[in-house]
């Protein structure tokens, strides 16, 4: 079987571009693969920044709960001395008539 040289050189030539096209083929595709694995390490630390933002969001959320439940209580508290402030000013308010009545 004989082959002509031009359809030798032709078909040659074929096949380097072929090989050529597969080499930068692989040459992307590596490329893509570290671009895909780069993505996904900063899909993974986007996930972990955001596990630990919801971490933080619950702590901050308890904080201002007992701050909450903490002023609820001092405002209770301040109700009750003034209540008794007031209590105590009627009864002074009332112990001095009382006194000079006694002393006259």
């Amino acid at each position: 079987l004989l082959i002509n040289p031009d359809e030798q050189n032709e078909a040659l030539f074929d096949i380097n571009k072929i090989v050529d096209d597969n080499t930068k083929l692989r040459g992307e595709n590596i490329k893509f693969q570290k671009e895909i694995t780069k993505l996904h390490d900063d899909n993974l630390k986007l996930r972990d920044d955001n596990t630990k933002l919801r971490e933080d969001n619950l702590k901050f959320q308890e904080e201002i709960t007992k701050l909450h439940n903490d002023f609820k209580k001092f405002r209770e508290d301040i109700t009750k001395i003034l209540v008794n402030n007031s209590r105590l000013q009627g009864a002074n308010d009332t112990a001095p008539n009382e006194f000079n009545e006694l002393g006259n």
